[in-house]
């Protein structure tokens, strides 16, 4: 216990923070807290889920039917992995806007995260076996055939077969119970290179005075989990299917691809990104190329502050590029027909625009106003 207590105070007692964090600061914690509702309400799922294709959905059925309190464990289950999604989408734009991404380690380490949350969150997905379940095996592991050389044989040795089996299923659940462990120790080494770094960040850019994080940010993380969880919890009890596909509820069938197929609501982005590039190996690659642009981030940033506080321009293009992002999420869940394909286009290449377009706002804002925030940054440390 007692290295308990030392951890307790070094990295938490005694860990500084700027006084100026703002609730953007939340979501870290809150993505940590909703882990570890879902690794929990996961292996209690674990215990009564078949992997098998005749069963597998009449398992989940009898989880929420005849299981006491089954119904709540699957609700939660799913609710919080949507919720996982909005807060680490709300904490990614945080980095983007506050320059979070200069700290390389934690940005990269965090980008990892968000890959690895990804292949969870789809593993997840296929596990009841429905008509989008299975559908979404197929078209998503397709994708592996784009490999150079070894990508037929990597999408067999994927599957199990030469289609999705039984096999599938089970190797999908196996991963599905192991990865979100890997994934806490991935968050592990997150946390351990933020400290190691130095710390959050102060959102205005410059130096302030310190507090310790407990009790001042922990009551106020406290406070941000409350209010989450319980948005979560709304949905829970209140609408328990509305983050359910209603064709998730049919048994597949291999011979007929739904109509109506999409991805669900946190990869429709990167679905109308793919959609919007005619070929579909290039598709993926553009697809793919979204995420990885982050990773430029770091080395694209030619202002002389750290976020975009002082640069209104790259602000405005910032929330272009959120809604620009929204659009796109729209779009994916449209069918890409008559002009869809094109305005997709159009919106991917605003969005990948973004990440030039800044950093050459950041070089001519500093070249041309740079006395004038050096006034502002003079007034701020000396209380002026």
């Amino acid at each position: 216990m007692r290295w308990l207590k030392q951890i307790w105070r070094s990295k938490v007692v005694n860990y500084m923070c700027p006084k100026t964090l703002n609730i953007w600061w939340n979501f870290g914690s809150c993505l940590g807290l909703l882990l570890i509702s879902q690794l929990i309400t996961g292996i209690l799922l674990s215990i009564h889920y078949n992997p098998n294709t005749e069963e597998a959905m009449g398992s989940v059925y009898y989880i929420m039917r005849d299981v006491q309190g089954g119904w709540f464990v699957r609700n939660c289950h799913v609710s919080g992995a949507n919720f996982m999604f909005i807060c680490v989408y709300l904490h990614i734009g945080r980095g983007l806007y506050y320059g979070s991404y200069l700290m390389k380690s934690v940005w990269f380490s965090g980008m990892a995260i968000l890959i690895l949350l990804m292949a969870i969150a789809f593993l997840g997905y296929v596990l009841p076996w429905g008509s989008m379940s299975y559908w979404g095996a197929v078209v998503i592991t397709s994708m592996l055939s784009i490999v150079p050389v070894v990508g037929e044989r990597l999408k067999v040795w994927v599957w199990g077969g030469y289609v999705v089996t039984n096999v599938t299923l089970k190797r999908f659940f196996v991963l599905h119970f192991v990865l979100p462990f890997a994934l806490a120790g991935l968050v592990m080494v997150h946390v351990y290179l933020l400290h190691m770094g130095g710390g959050s960040s102060n959102p205005l850019g410059v130096a302030s005075q310190a507090i310790s994080f407990h009790p001042y940010y922990t009551s106020k993380d406290l406070v941000g989990f409350t209010v989450v969880y319980g948005a979560m919890l709304q949905f829970v009890l209140l609408d328990p299917d509305f983050f359910m596909e209603h064709l998730n509820y049919k048994d597949p069938d291999p011979m007929k691809t739904p109509k109506d197929i999409c991805p669900e609501w946190y990869f429709l982005f990167f679905y109308a990104v793919l959609r919007s590039v005619p070929k579909k190996t290039l598709g993926i690659l553009v697809m793919f190329g979204s995420i990885l642009v982050w990773a430029l981030c770091p080395y694209l940033h030619l202002g002389k502050y750290r976020g975009l506080q002082f640069y209104p321009a790259c602000q405005l293009a910032f929330w272009v590029m959120v809604s620009d992002v929204w659009l796109l999420t729209g779009l994916g869940g449209i069918h890409a027909d008559g002009i869809v394909p094109w305005v997709s286009a159009v919106c991917s290449a605003v969005y990948f625009a973004y990440f030039l377009v800044c950093p050459l706002l950041m070089w001519l804002h500093d070249k041309g106003s740079k006395p004038r925030i050096e006034l502002l940054f003079y007034k701020y440390q000396h209380g002026g």
